[in-house]
């Protein structure tokens, strides 16, 4: 057989305990043109060794000779040599077809025996009928399936359901391990119980692999929830030596079995491990402790309360409970995972991971998608209006029309498949980022808490970072690019900004307009209602209301610049289109009317209470048609104004008269003009806002094509949703923290983000996206409001969505015990914005070829730019706060870490992680919302909060530095991260190959046995 030299002998000259037998035979090699040969001529001795079914011949009498060749033992027959001589105890290895049969032989009968016995057993289909016989018994003994189900409970820290808290909790400890491999062992312990209801033993649990140790100590605890906490429940633990890390390959040292009552009554356990042949081969040690089990109102906590070490515990899990409890108003199926790791002091810091998902996953982007769609319906009815008149832009008209009706169309079907498919939903898998119908839907989208408990001074703290996928069009690719060069495609992000305001002003000046038309119509009303009731207080009083908002109204129209420019360009418009109309031969066709109404009936306002009701009753007025001069805006405003006066004439008059015949009746007519003369020129007012809107739409580049404004809409929600869930979940977990309060009402709160995308390929693109999603969050105004619902639940009562679709104010409920702890301006309805900042530094192979490319200028930009924010936030809260009070563990102020950071910036120096490291320390001084994402915040960003997290165990609670890369590569692979690679791809591995690690820097690479390819 053909086969490859040096991966051959690799696997020949492994250690010798990986055979499973090898020694020296005799060996006799047949040439076909010849016949038998005397044995005392043909035998010359070999070494031999037999691993799995391939029996390795080497060159010499010693396994360090070389491979000679390897006999694979599969459909072949082992049999006695009939024609031995004493002089050799041979036997024959006869293989399929016309090959020649191989003989060997051995120098006693007994050394051939065992040879014949490993060689019948070592094929692999001995080893499967031997598999199915086992098979068999254990299915007749338990009743269960080995192989379909091994074990009915999952293999987890905490045995425990979202809801279930473990009321046991150990941790563990072996001592003076021998194993039969040679060295020191890579040890891991399995932990399963059998409880007397259960009649079989369950995997309840496992450590984490301590390399190379005959005394290791295990950091990660296990957990058992309720239903085995029965005190005469057994436990076993099994010990095991991890031969080989990257496949898991393990032998068992030996097991110990105790009964978990004679461990809560003792409180802590030493146990001697027994190998399978029944020899001492070390000790475990187990420390429990626990909290009483609501279920069976079990005493186990209050068994050692007076104990030191089991008292602090009780103490550290009663902590842990509350802050996981905090999580359910706005997170779901929180995974927990808890160690217990030493300190500088010999003291233990109890460390716990949870990760949950958002309740805002799903329902955040459907409420935005709503806004847009009712924004977008707006626009269609105000451009509808404008077909009944000819300008010269009729063709951009008709253009955006068309794409903005596609458009509606996109966004009611989204909201449909979303709102039937994918009810209540909570997470989006990475595997499904391409998936157009969920691309407004942000990606693995995550809570990762870390809660420290000082088991000593009984001190804790809680950290939190949000981890989501990039904001992107991933759905969409970036063949051009992301939004970033898409825009500058079109022009310079200085005269798109100006655009941005152009467009607002127009929307500002609309709504102005509106809600000055609804507001004077009202007082029409007040008037004509007060002449019925014959109350001369109330009819003066809504006169002075009327007059002043009529005046204010005027002051719009006739000073208003962007109003006035408006209305000169539609005449001009119209004016052009008029001389020229005779020279066309074509003319633009207006959508048909029933088209248009099958458009606006897209949106349901009953079924979307999130939105501020708009009287749209102008939409539906005809406009004027004589629109070629000034005369007939100067007209407009004319009637408008002679019939307010003649209104408020006529009121007066009512108040002189001391008996009024009939008030009612003598106003009635004056209101009804007046109103008329409002709805004309309002509509008229809106014509040319509604022309100036089209002539800007030529120069925006979200506007310009479907794909464009899909694009801008999926990336904005995406941001939108992930903002809002850091957000609320900052705000609510430190309510009772004044300082954080008033920093947020006066200065808002900062959000970080920390990226870890490559300036390279796809990678590239989804980073502009991703920045622009980021620096659009400046644009959105939030304020809080009261919700007095019973049921605490954002799914039931998510944020609303109001404003205009260039500035969105979204209103963020909170129960009313946590709104009466906002400061005076926030109960108030004030609102605040928040400071985006977006730090970059990629790391992965592609990274090294960006940076070799030198196409890394998106990434410096950024960096750049977003060091400038921080810097300008910090100056401000200096000035009204002062300095950020330093701790112990502190080495360097804000001041000071700014410093270092722009010094690292401006170095530009390959793959510098210090540049995230100390944006990570000041935002996290300075109360930010911290996130943290990658292309799909899976892989690199495990790597980059478990770094995180250690640093932060060493810089503020004393983690022994001898023990750092230790607790790292724990929670790498034991952690909520390596859960959340479960979750998202169906394998517990980090999406990395050894070959990808190379390019790794040391601290961000995973352990081993915990990365790969995605196939089984």
């Amino acid at each position: 057989m053909n086969f490859n030299d040096e991966e051959l002998s690799l696997v020949a000259l492994a250690p010798c305990y990986h055979f499973t037998k090898e020694g020296i035979l005799f060996t006799r090699l047949l040439k076909k043109s010849t016949k038998k040969a005397k044995l005392g001529k043909s035998y010359v001795e070999k070494w031999f060794c037999l691993r799995s079914n391939l029996l390795f011949r080497m060159k010499g009498i010693d396994r360090t000779s070389g491979v000679a060749g390897v006999i694979v033992l599969e459909r072949c027959s082992i049999e006695l040599d009939s024609e031995e001589s004493d002089s050799c105890f041979s036997f024959v290895i006869g293989q399929n077809g016309d090959q020649e049969p191989i003989y060997l032989g051995s120098k006693s009968e007994s050394e051939r025996d065992q040879w014949l016995s490993a060689l019948h057993t070592a094929s692999y289909e001995c080893m499967k009928m031997q598999l199915e016989s086992l098979r068999e018994q254990i299915v007749i003994k338990t009743g269960r399936d080995p192989i379909t189900s091994p074990y009915s409970g999952p293999v987890s820290n905490s045995n425990a359901s979202e809801d279930e808290t473990p009321y046991i909790e150990m941790c563990l400890s072996c001592s003076q391990l021998r194993s039969t491999a040679d060295g020191t062992c890579n040890t891991m312990i399995d932990i399963l119980s059998l409880v007397p209801s259960f009649h079989e033993w369950r995997l309840i649990g496992q450590t984490e692999i301590v390399e190379q140790s005959h005394n290791p100590l295990f950091m990660k605890t296990i957990g058992l929830a309720d239903q085995y906490t029965n005190p005469k429940a057994r436990i076993r633990l099994v010990v095991y030596d991890v031969r080989e890390l990257l496949s898991k390959t393990r032998t068992r040292v030996g097991q110990t079995t105790f009964v978990l009552e004679d461990l809560m009554s003792a409180g802590k356990l030493n146990l001697d491990i027994i190998s399978p042949d029944s020899s001492q081969v070390g000790s475990v040690n187990v420390m429990s402790w626990s909290l009483p089990s609501p279920s069976d109102g079990s005493t186990y906590a209050s068994v050692h309360a007076q104990s030191d070490p089991t008292s602090a515990l009780h103490l550290s899990k009663a902590f842990r409970s509350k802050k996981k409890e905090q999580l359910k108003f706005l997170f779901s199926n929180t995974i927990c995972k808890a160690f217990r790791f030493p300190s500088l002091n010999n003291h233990k810091l109890s460390v716990c991971e949870m990760m949950a998902e958002s309740r805002l996953t799903f329902i955040l982007p459907v409420t935005f998608l709503k806004f847009v769609l009712h924004e977008n319906n707006q626009w269609l009815d105000s451009l509808h209006q404008l077909f009944t008149v000819e300008t010269r832009i009729d063709s951009q008209k008709m253009q955006l029309f068309e794409r903005l009706t596609e458009f509606s169309d996109y966004l009611s079907t989204t909201i449909h498949l979303l709102n039937t498919k994918h009810p209540r939903q909570t997470f989006k898998a990475t595997v499904l980022k391409g998936e157009q119908t969920l691309e407004t839907i942000p990606i693995n989208l995550h809570i990762h808490r870390l809660l420290v408990h000082n088991e000593f001074n009984q001190t804790g703290s809680s950290h939190d970072m949000i981890t989501v996928g990039a904001f992107a069009a991933h759905a969409r690719g970036f063949k051009h690019g992301g939004m970033n060069r898409i825009l500058k495609s079109y022009s310079a992000s200085a005269a798109h900004s100006s655009l941005l305001q152009k467009q607002l002003h127009v929307l500002n000046a609309s709504d102005e307009l509106n809600h000055l038309r609804n507001s004077l119509v009202t007082e029409c009303e007040k008037i004509s209602a007060a002449c019925q009731v014959q109350d001369k207080e109330l009819l003066k009083e809504s006169m002075d209301s009327f007059q002043e908002k009529s005046k204010h109204l005027m002051e719009l129209c006739t000073k208003q610049p962007l109003l006035v420019e408006s209305m000169f360009a539609l005449h001009a418009s119209v004016r052009h289109a008029t001389n020229n109309s005779s020279k066309r031969t074509t003319r633009v066709t207006p959508p048909s009317a029933q088209s248009h109404a099958k458009r606006s009936t897209s949106y349901d306002k009953a079924q979307s209470p999130n939105f501020m009701e708009t009287n749209d009753k102008s939409a539906r007025q005809s406009p004027p048609k004589n629109l070629s001069s000034q005369d007939a805006w100067n007209g407009a405003l004319l009637n408008v104004k002679q019939a307010s006066s003649d209104l408020l004439a006529k009121a007066q008059k009512c108040i002189d008269e001391i008996e009024p015949p009939r008030w009612s009746e003598t106003i009635d007519s004056d209101k009804m003009k007046c109103e008329a003369f409002l709805e004309k020129l309002y509509s008229l007012a809106s014509l040319g806002l509604t022309h100036s809107s089209i002539q800007m739409s030529s120069e925006d580049p979200f506007t310009s094509s479907l794909q464009q404004l899909i694009r801008f809409t999926a990336i904005r929600s995406q941001a939108l949703a992930s903002a809002v869930t850091g957000l609320l979940a900052k705000v609510r977990f430190n309510i009772t923290d004044t300082h954080f309060l008033e920093q947020l009402s006066q200065l808002g709160v900062v959000l970080y983000f920390e990226s870890l995308l490559s300036c390279y390929g796809a990678e590239k693109g989804m980073l502009e996206d991703f920045i622009f999603g980021v620096n659009w969050l400046v644009n959105v105004e939030f304020r809080f409001t009261e919700s007095f619902s019973a049921k605490d639940d954002y799914m039931d009562h998510p944020p609303v969505i109001t404003g205009n679709r260039i500035k969105p104010r979204v209103s963020l409920p909170i129960p009313s015990a946590s709104f009466q702890l906002l400061p005076e301006a926030l109960q108030k309805g004030e609102t605040f914005k928040v400071v985006p900042v977006f730090f970059n530094i990629g790391f992965d192979e592609t990274a090294t070829i960006a940076e070799r490319l030198g196409t890394t200028e998106v990434q410096d930009k950024a960096n750049r730019s977003s060091y400038g924010t921080l810097m300008s936030y910090y100056s401000k809260y200096e000035e009204l706060f002062g300095s950020v009070s330093t701790t112990p563990n502190s080495r360097y102020s804000v001041q000071e870490l700014l410093i270092k950071l722009d010094q690292n910036i401006s170095d530009c120096k390959k793959k510098n992680m210090e540049i995230i490291q100390l944006a990570s320390e000041v935002c996290r001084k300075l109360n930010c919302v911290h996130f943290v994402s990658c292309k799909s915040a899976k892989d690199r960003t495990a790597m980059s909060i478990t770094l995180y997290e250690c640093r932060i165990l060493q810089q503020e609670h004393d983690l022994s530095p001898h023990l750092f890369e230790k607790a790292l590569s724990c929670l790498r692979s034991e952690g909520a991260r390596r859960e959340n690679t479960f979750k998202n791809i169906g394998f517990p591995r980090y999406a990395f190959s050894s070959l990808q690690l190379l390019s790794f820097p040391k601290l961000y690479r995973p352990p081993t046995g915990t990365y790969g390819p995605h196939q089984n």
